[in-house]
């Protein structure tokens, strides 16, 4: 019976051989070791061999299990008693929750019959331990739930608790992000940014001098005694609501301090901060519209703000988006009335504003409105025709996620962080779309040029008849187009002076050989082009240039400086066939396309003139007309030059010599793979780790060599994509042509 007891010393904390006392009606027997009921001492048996049970559990463990009362203490009566242990089990005998009482008036369990002495004991009873174990363990399980029971409150009792005070509760915590909380918790090293913005936080001045700051990535390395002392000054006034002027240096360095919440308990306050110095400071500095409003969006995503405010920025930081972005969140708001310009130069791939009919217009806001005004007629033309609108009848197939990382550009030391800043389609990549709506406008510059008298036109205009018939009843209706007649009064000159040379020749009383033709020339011939010399002192152009003829002679020989030799007899063979010709009558160098020599001259004709000098209309290779004096008056001068400069390669002088100095090989790659069409912070990210290198090392490094030598950064360190700055693509282009990287596959 070993196991039973144990199995019931486990579960109910007692064992089956403990003594207890017998009811009133039998003698109590002698405990074994004690003094008994007549006075007399009964001894401990002694312990054989034969009486030890080896399967009852130890007594040590027992012991640990149970504890029995003392023998001669009474019992206490208290309510709700644990059980006491009888004999046999009968759990039955005690319900919950009543008084126990003295062990006398326990009433007497039933027992099983013992022997009488002198008799034969009953034969044993068969054992049946699962049944037995299966009895006490439903037993047990009733009565723990009785006394769970016991302790629960009635209904009535619930019902008529007191109600909990509001005031009594704790103030509710103010809403903050856990991302929030982990920055304000992260552990930064002595020398991190974050460290010394903590220990700086309330540093302030009582005074100071404004102090002039021109750094990028702006860290308090940059700052000298002076500047520090402006710094904190300034800080100190700004916090106090006196926004006084300073450089955009400082305004960086602060608010890269607001991005980490240095100063600041709750990421609310922090963000109304930062919005206070974007509109306190983006008259002074436009740039702040660039970089500030990407990142409050991302102090939004980062710290997950929810409130309203919140949620208004949003909305509003929409207006000021960029690219994709930008034609994305227009269409949204279904609004097509206006096209505004940033949605203009995404939608059109084609850049008027830069070509001579547009630098001689006038009322350029009118031609603008009439351009952008060809965009939403090819929009009603669809609607009209289609019943859907031109972005839905060209949508891509499958829309792109555009991934942000947050604070990027920015000095930030907390945990990285990406987000979905948008879901868009990427009508960019499919090109369907730019393509009409560019073909649409170019077709409506040339309906505004023969309404000015301009003497060229467009080439290369290929739009559906219906759409430009659409285009040309709408943009202009009811109007006569009339043709503006200006007279030239150098070209008037220039025929009048022709005709007295012709006259002379014909009264010619000696009647010999006839004269040659006259032809006015410049008083000079011009002296052949210098490589590195400024335009304007390469060419001497004649006195009796007509009004409106090569205007943009400068800007051409720039664009032929930077050709190459097949690229520049590619344009002679052109000038000798009337600037038109097929692509197969063409004489190239063996291995070489006409497509790629084309390629060649537009790439640095729209990095110069934002416009092409050669377009391709079927199997006709053709010269822009608005160029074609200036290429007939350059190749003219080219082919005086001597060979040795014709072909000699781009050179620098001066700070752009300097920069291609001082620039490392891995850096010129660098600017090649921007000039061709920028890069994303991951793909230079990528692109320098494969060379071993950090991206925003070369980045940095880059703009301060082009700082110290040219007096600015070529790279916008806060855009992604990165690209350069449009005032130095040419500038960019020539110094990788001196190097030898210019259109040419680099492996670094």
């Amino acid at each position: 019976m070993g196991l039973r007891n144990l199995i019931r010393s486990l579960l109910f904390g007692r064992r089956e051989d403990v003594t207890l006392p017998p009811p009133p009606s039998v003698p109590p027997s002698p405990t074994p070791g004690r003094t008994g009921r007549h006075g007399q001492v009964v001894a401990p048996p002694e312990p054989t061999f034969a009486a030890i049970d080896l399967d009852a559990p130890p007594r040590a463990e027992a012991a640990l299990l149970i504890s029995p009362p003392t023998p001669d203490v009474p019992e206490k009566i208290v309510p709700l008693a644990p059980l006491r242990v009888t004999p046999e089990p009968s759990f039955a005998a005690l319900e919950i929750g009543e008084v126990e009482k003295p062990a006398a008036s326990l009433p007497v369990p039933p027992r099983r019959a013992e022997p009488l002495p002198g008799s034969a004991p009953p034969p044993p009873k068969p054992l049946d331990l699962v049944a037995d174990l299966r009895e006490e363990l439903g037993t047990a399980i009733e009565q723990l739930r009785q006394r769970a029971a016991a302790f629960e409150l009635p209904l009535e009792a619930q019902e008529e608790l007191p109600p909990v005070s509001p005031a009594a509760s704790p103030p509710p915590r103010p809403s903050q992000s856990s991302r929030w909380e982990k920055v304000q918790r992260q552990k930064a090293s002595p020398n991190s940014f974050l460290s010394q913005a903590r220990g700086r936080a309330r540093m302030t001045r009582n005074a100071a001098v404004p102090v002039p700051l021109q750094s990028y990535w702006t860290t308090y390395a940059d700052l000298d005694r002076a500047r520090t002392d402006w710094y904190y000054f300034w800080r100190a006034r700004l916090r106090a609501g006196e926004a006084l002027p300073t450089d955009l240096s400082y305004v960086f360095l602060h608010v890269y301090e607001v991005l980490h919440g240095v100063g600041f308990d709750r990421p609310e306050a922090a963000f109304a901060h930062l919005q206070h110095v974007w509109r306190t400071y983006r008259v002074d500095h436009p740039k702040l519209d660039h970089y500030l409003v990407d990142w409050l969006s991302d102090f939004v995503h980062y710290y997950g703000l929810k409130g309203e405010a919140a949620r208004a920025w949003l909305d509003e930081a929409s207006v000021y988006a960029r690219g994709e972005e930008l034609l994305h969140h227009w269409l949204e708001r279904g609004d097509r009335a206006e096209v505004p310009a940033g949605v203009f130069r995404e939608l059109v791939a084609y850049r008027p504003e830069q070509n001579k009919f547009y630098r001689d217009t006038p009322d350029k806001a009118a031609l603008d409105a009439t351009l952008r005004h060809a965009v939403r007629l090819t929009d009603e033309f669809y609607r009209e025709t289609t019943g859907t609108s031109v972005f839905e009848a060209l949508r891509p197939k499958k829309p792109r996620q555009i991934q942000r990382r947050a604070f990027s550009g920015a000095v930030f030391e907390g945990p990285s962080y990406e987000y979905v800043a948008a879901t868009l389609w990427p009508y960019r990549e499919d090109g369907r779309l730019s393509e009409l709506l560019t073909q649409a406008v170019r077709h409506a510059e040339n309906l505004a040029r023969k309404r000015a008298g301009f003497k060229s036109q467009l080439r290369g205009v290929e739009l559906p008849l219906d759409l430009a018939a659409y285009l040309d009843t709408h943009l202009f209706p009811q109007q006569e187009v009339r043709r503006t007649v200006r007279l030239d009064a150098g070209r008037l000159a220039a025929l009048q002076q022709e005709s007295e040379a012709i006259r002379e020749r014909l009264l010619d009383e000696d009647g010999g050989e006839a004269a040659a033709p006259v032809v006015v020339l410049p008083a000079e011939a011009p002296a052949p082009p210098q490589p590195g010399t400024p335009a304007a002192q390469r060419f001497t152009l004649p006195a009796n240039v007509p009004e409106g003829h090569l205007t943009d002679v400068e800007t051409v020989a720039d664009i032929l400086e930077v050709a190459s030799g097949a690229a520049r007899d590619l344009l002679r063979q052109l000038r000798a066939q009337g600037w038109e010709a097929p692509e197969a009558d063409l004489q190239l160098p063996t291995g070489t396309f006409a497509s790629t020599l084309v390629d060649e001259v537009n790439e640095a004709a729209q990095l110069k003139l934002g416009d092409v000098l050669l377009v391709q209309e079927g199997a006709l290779l053709v010269a822009v007309e608005d160029y074609r004096d200036e290429l007939e008056f350059l190749l003219g001068v080219l082919e005086q030059a001597p060979a040795e400069v014709t072909q000699a390669p781009a050179t620098l002088e001066g700070p752009w010599q300097a920069l291609a100095d001082a620039l490392p090989p891995l850096h010129l790659v660098v600017l090649e793979q921007l000039l061709r069409g920028g890069l994303t912070l991951r793909e230079l990210e990528a692109f320098t780790a494969a060379r071993h290198a950090l991206a925003s090392a070369v980045l940095e490094d880059l703009n301060t060599h082009a700082l110290d030598t040219v007096g600015d950064i070529l790279v916008d360190p806060y855009g992604d994509p990165l690209a350069l700055d449009d005032a130095y693509r040419y500038d960019v282009l020539r110094l990788l042509q001196a190097k030898g990287l210019a259109r040419q596959e680099v492996n670094a």
